[in-house]
């Protein structure tokens, strides 16, 4: 999309953290239903306990950078995702590929485990939807099990469209080595597709600061000067519990950045 400009991913914090939910209590972390709002349909997510020793179950609970990407998609030209193929990867509880649903793509949202996900979309997307929003209609939505490790299962994925145009992701790069598994399963699928090419957005929070930042060097030593920030001035003020979100910078190290853990967005358009 035209909203990107050159440079590598930044670090954005929200100012006001109330629409947070990092220190929301277990109880509405993991077994509270959440409710969320995009483009005027509303939304309910399961949520389900995370074992944080446990890679396979990070995808239970909705993630701050999710809510990040949504409301940036919300934000491109109406008709952005209308009719098009996007695919997910670590789909997680479906917040992400849902809401592209709602917004008109035809998604297919993928994870290892899929017992939450399914729930989730069985529950927010209709098999057959004829519902508009602006003369839009809803998108449809598949769920497939997807470890990316395994090569079978990223060729069935790829097979399970003609094409896609966007690949969705957030918060994929909790541990060093999910970092690399999942820039090896990305470049898997930019790589497999050369026309039309595809545009990846990924929304990234920095739980530890040197997996973050080595999940960058990933990205960067791959694809270089085709990785783009999403401007600043872009980033939609996210919504939480009836309140806005004021955007401010944080420079790398400083005490707030300890205090307030960053979520970069960037644009990966396919360079092959």
């Amino acid at each position: 999309p035209p909203l990107a400009s050159s440079g590598l991913a930044g670090l954005v914090v929200m100012g006001d953290e109330s629409w947070r939910r990092n220190d929301l209590s277990d109880k509405q972390r993991y077994e509270e239903t959440f409710p969320f709002r995009v483009c005027g349909h509303d939304i309910i997510i399961r949520q389900g306990k995370v074992d944080i020793s446990d890679c396979n179950t990070l995808g239970r609970t909705i993630w701050d950078s999710s809510m990040v990407l949504i409301k940036y998609l919300e934000m491109l030209p109406r008709d952005t995702l209308h009719r098009k193929n996007v695919l997910c990867l670590g789909s997680g509880t479906g917040m992400d590929g849902i809401a592209a649903a709602k917004l008109g793509a035809d998604v297919v949202l993928t994870d290892i485990s899929t017992e939450i996900l399914q729930a989730n979309v069985d529950a927010n997307v209709p098999v057959a939807s004829t519902e508009k929003t602006e003369g839009y209609r809803q998108g449809a939505a598949t769920v497939m099990m997807l470890d990316w490790a395994d090569m079978q299962q990223r060729k069935d994925v790829r097979e399970a469209r003609p094409h896609y145009d966007y690949i969705l992701a957030s918060d994929c790069a909790y541990y060093h080595h999910l970092s690399e598994l999942f820039v090896s399963c990305l470049s898997f699928f930019l790589q497999s597709q050369l026309s039309p090419p595809i545009c990846a957005i990924l929304a990234m929070e920095e739980h530890n600061q040197h997996v973050y930042e080595s999940f960058l060097c990933l990205l960067t030593e791959k694809y270089g000067h085709a990785i783009k920030e999403v401007p600043f001035d872009l980033l939609h003020p996210t919504e939480g519990a009836g309140r806005h979100a004021t955007k401010k910078r944080c420079k790398r190290g400083s005490t707030s950045l300890r205090l307030y853990p960053s979520i970069g967005l960037c644009i990966l358009p396919s360079p092959f």
